[in-house]
């Protein structure tokens, strides 16, 4: 009789511990499902630069076709229809978290590309600051680096477009009015 008292008291307890392991095996899918909902959710351009065009931004651009030579065109761009031009490309896609560099600050040593890149700097001229600086890097990867983050640093991340094809017509546009 004692001998069947210890061991429905022992099934008990392992009835319970497989009931533990059950609710923390949901807790952990709950938890991989929000980081992937994170990850992939796609975001717009506004949501990722906190860019606001009004009259005083003014946005200075480096076009680079090839890496291994310092062939830079620079271009600053301030008439209202080159940067209305340029953010409506910027935001004809959006933009999916990139977690292949989580903690990367520069992306671009690890990452393959023919050589194609640009680098956008966003300025306000009427605060006098600058807003955020992005580095498109061949079709693939947006680097972003927000200036004057809440603790006075920077924030970088990196994203990826939804849209390929928004990369080639920048690079396009830029490339033509470059210097």
């Amino acid at each position: 009789m004692e001998e069947t008292k210890k061991r429905n008291s022992n099934d008990k307890g392992g009835r319970s511990a497989g009931k533990k392991n059950w609710i923390i095996l949901a807790v952990f899918a709950v938890l991989a499902v929000c980081f992937l909902v994170w990850a992939f959710y796609p975001r717009n351009f506004d949501e990722i630069t906190g860019v606001e065009i009004t009259e005083g931004v003014q946005i200075r651009c480096n076009v680079q076709s090839d890496p291994f030579v310092e062939d830079y065109r620079f271009k600053e761009l301030s008439a209202s229809r080159e940067i209305g031009d340029v953010v409506s490309i910027l935001t004809s896609s959006d933009y999916r978290k990139d977690i292949r560099y989580p903690f990367s600050n520069s992306a671009t040593s690890t990452q393959a590309y023919d050589g194609r890149n640009m680098m956008l700097d966003f300025y306000d001229s009427e605060a006098g600051r600058y807003i955020c600086y992005l580095h498109l890097i061949d079709a693939g990867l947006v680097e972003i680096v927000t200036y004057e983050t809440a603790d006075g640093g920077e924030k970088v991340r990196t994203y990826t477009p939804t849209d390929s094809e928004m990369f080639d017509s920048l690079y396009e546009y830029l490339d033509d009015m470059a210097v």
